[in-house]
């Protein structure tokens, strides 16, 4: 026996999800004052923020337009050594074709825009050359990396 569904019954498409925003693997970054590459090595313990606090997403972190503004990130929070949180995208066309890419597996690189508190500076870590470690840091803005350019 089959079920019919009427449509105004079925359950609207899920438009949100958990993300992952930060890992405490090393990360190669650009010293533009020193024109050379360091490693930078976030120590996930060392997240401060309110759990209660909604977060901006914006496309590749350009805050410079309301335009830029793809959703939120609430529940960020500690997961297993992960930075994690839930995205729930904005209602305008462009957010919903971004949206739509997620929920299909198309994008799934996202990131943080972060204020650091305690930095530590060391000449080699782990044999990856100078290194800038970031003991307690808290989250600016989330930041989508794939939807710039649609």
């Amino acid at each position: 026996m089959y079920k019919t569904i009427r449509r105004e019954a079925a359950a609207p498409r899920r438009r949100s999800g958990t993300i992952t925003l930060a890992t405490s693997s090393p990360q190669l970054r650009y010293d533009p004052v020193h024109k050379s590459m360091y490693t930078e090595v976030l120590v996930m313990s060392g997240f401060k923020s309110n759990p209660k606090r909604r977060y901006t997403l914006v496309d590749n972190g350009d805050r410079s337009t309301i335009k830029n503004v793809l959703g939120s990130v609430t529940n960020v929070r500690l997961d297993g050594g992960l930075l994690k949180g839930e995205v729930s995208w904005a209602r305008c066309k462009r957010s919903q074709e971004v949206a739509s890419k997620f929920m299909h597996g198309h994008i799934d690189l996202f990131s943080v825009e972060l204020q650091p508190l305690v930095i530590e500076n060391v000449h080699d870590y782990k044999g990856l050359g100078p290194a800038r470690i970031i003991h307690e840091w808290s989250v600016v803005v989330a930041i989508v990396r794939a939807a710039h350019g649609e």
